[in-house]
């Protein structure tokens, strides 16, 4: 064999030798990624399915303002409301970590002793919070009542996301929330000329039948009120509206007659 052909074989048998050597560590290193991919996805699965199984909520109160800013308290007044109502609920917006499920999931609100006034069963009432199938939001709500003592003193309620057979407690910074509520009456600082003479009786006979617990004035004696503002002609309406309001009720009422005039 001439020294030309013994360099051309020696190429094309190191050619071989190296593509054999090159596909033969592709295949070792494929081999290798496909046992990493299957590790890697048996750990997703893995921590997914301790993710559902562990499905957490946290107060979702935000801004109308700012919509990151969380809002932690809400403030209620039974003072606009009429006599009869003695209750109210509060609703306080909670939020789902993770997937949504294929059926309803409920939570509770807990207490939190520190900061809190209110008296279980007496001032207030946890009620089941349904984040509905197929969402990842529910309202929690909490039935407030309104009584003797808080017509004297506003009370508070700190509270928590309870732990549920559907959830536990979510993310650290929305776990807490305050309530505050009263039914506490005062002589208004724009207490009308027209009704004649204060007291909280009479204060809430007027809440009762107006509906309106502030009269603020126009701003200038010839400005039109603004939405909110009552002018003179306006209260004295309201004053006759009233004094009609109480001889009637008197009438129906002789054993129980109200002791004030307008």
């Amino acid at each position: 064999m001439c020294c030309h052909c013994r360099i051309v074989r020696y190429l094309m048998d190191f050619n071989i030798s190296y593509t054999m050597r090159l596909l033969k560590h592709l295949c070792m290193s494929t081999g290798l990624l496909a046992t990493l991919c299957l590790l890697f996805s048996s750990c997703e699965k893995d921590l997914n399915a301790v993710y559902q199984q562990d499905a957490r909520v946290y107060f979702f109160e935000r801004s109308t303002v700012d919509l990151t800013s969380s809002v932690t308290s809400k403030s209620y007044s039974f003072l606009l409301d009429p006599s009869t109502i003695t209750e109210h609920i509060i609703f306080i917006k909670i939020k789902s970590m993770g997937d949504t499920a294929s059926y309803d999931r409920y939570s509770i609100g807990k207490r939190i002793e520190n900061g809190t006034t209110a008296r279980a069963g007496e001032d207030y009432e946890f009620l089941p919070a349904l984040i509905p199938a197929g969402e990842v939001e529910g309202l929690l709500p909490v039935k407030i009542f309104r009584n003797s003592r808080i017509a004297s003193e506003e009370v508070s309620l700190v509270l928590t996301i309870g732990e549920t057979e559907d959830f536990k407690v979510g993310i650290v910074e929305d776990q807490v929330f305050t309530l505050r509520w009263s039914d506490r009456l005062s002589q208004p600082s724009t207490w009308p000329f027209y009704f004649g003479e204060y007291s909280d009786e009479k204060y809430r006979f007027v809440i009762d039948i107006l509906g309106i617990a502030e009269f603020p004035p126009p701003d200038c004696t010839r400005c039109v009120p603004r939405e909110g503002q009552y002018s003179y002609a306006a209260l004295a309406d309201f004053a006759a509206r009233l004094r009609a309001e109480v001889l009637a009720y008197n009438a129906a009422n002789p054993q129980n007659p109200k002791n004030f005039t307008f």
